[in-house]
């Protein structure tokens, strides 16, 4: 994802199982981040 600011965000999402994931992502004001997500 990018905008007009040259601002960007880049991600990953892992799928352990039906419900649950791992991910991460890098954005370039903010830095890197990560957690699990949870479908229900």
């Amino acid at each position: 994802m990018g905008n007009t600011d040259k601002e960007y965000m880049a991600g990953l999402r892992y799928i352990m199982t039906k419900y649950f994931s791992l991910s991460t992502h890098y954005d370039s004001d903010m830095g890197y981040g990560g957690g699990i997500n949870l479908t229900y």
